[in-house]
């Protein structure tokens, strides 16, 4: 037998740890009926499995990640040892986290599996009303410059709006992000 570990990052936008949903009654479901913001949940799995042969569970991890429309991010396999190991990062869409881990406990003996999840809504949330700040107060200062007449406002307000385009593209760069990890 041959060790894989499976690190998996996952994130769910809607559906808790576990696959469960939250019932009418939960406080989850009550917030969720006065608020629309969905929850985005940023999921990694770190699974660890014992398969009879590595190439084949290789290649069978390889096929269920395409299969449901992921991707092998990271791939390190040791054939020197006298068993072979292999490690692989797979990222998965949210829909796909049930059943993927049960893909793998048909893959082999699952040894260790070990699942944390971070709620990114905020952040996001945050993010969003920072960035329509920032594009505010740049339109502002854009009103400004049409109406300036002085060289040396001219010049501090145009340095001015170069900073705030940099913190947009920052702010936006960072929404992305959040949203590529939920």
């Amino acid at each position: 037998s041959a060790a894989m570990s499976t690190p998996a990052e996952e994130a769910p936008p809607s559906a808790p740890v576990g696959g469960a949903t939250p019932s009418p009654q939960s406080p989850a479901a009550a917030g969720a009926a006065i608020s629309p913001r969905r929850e985005m949940l940023d999921i990694e799995a770190n699974v660890t499995l014992q398969v009879p042969k590595v190439r084949h569970a290789l290649k069978a991890l390889h096929d269920l990640t395409a299969r449901v429309g992921g991707v092998v991010t990271e791939e390190r396999v040791d054939t020197a040892s006298q068993y072979g190991a292999a490690q692989l990062t797979v990222r998965v869409p949210s829909g796909a986290t049930q059943g993927v881990f049960e893909q793998l406990e048909q893959l082999g003996h699952v040894l260790d599996q070990n699942v944390t999840a971070r709620d990114i809504g905020k952040e996001y949330f945050d993010a969003n009303l920072r960035l329509s700040s920032l594009e505010v107060t740049m339109h502002r200062y854009e009103d400004v410059l049409t109406h300036a007449t002085k060289v040396e406002e001219i010049l501090r307000i145009e340095q001015e709006l170069g900073r705030l385009r940099g913190e947009i593209e920052q702010v936006k760069g960072n929404l992305r992000w959040l949203s590529d990890r939920a």
